[in-house]
């Protein structure tokens, strides 16, 4: 019997599709991402994911709200996830948990007058796939 080594788990399949969702393309100079994603959680059924993310020090970002840096492409977001071998629910939901880092950098606050720098919160946004009638 063959044993396979480093198959990849739920959680790491859905964290690289997250990675590659929030990169855009925006890597620093030492390749490492603007965003830090990592994924907690996955239901039985594949349809509920827990994940969080994370706006880091030090960068600029446009704004801190996730509407905005992740439009969700539920069909793209099932391919990927089947093409590396993981089936997903038809009715999907995402949950994270957002983390503004103190000291991550927002052009949003420049636009309106304040120090571009924030302090640090968090929040919860869910996006979620409506069900087809």
């Amino acid at each position: 019997m063959r044993k396979i080594e480093n198959m990849p788990t739920k959680d790491s399949i859905i964290e690289n599709i997250f990675v590659s969702y929030f990169a855009s393309g925006k890597k620093d100079a030492d390749g490492s991402p603007y965003y830090e994603v990592f994924v907690k959680s996955i239901s039985n059924q594949n349809h509920h994911i827990g994940a969080e993310v994370h706006f880091k020090s030090g960068y600029t970002y446009c704004c801190g709200e996730l509407t905005c840096h992740f439009k969700p492409n539920w069909n793209r977001i099932r391919e990927l996830a089947k093409n590396s071998g993981l089936v997903l629910s038809e009715t999907l939901s995402i949950e994270f948990e957002v983390f503004v880092e103190k000291g991550a950098k927002f052009n949003v606050h420049k636009a309106i007058g304040i120090p571009s720098e924030s302090e640090a919160y968090r929040y919860i946004e869910v996006f979620s796939e409506k069900v087809k009638a």
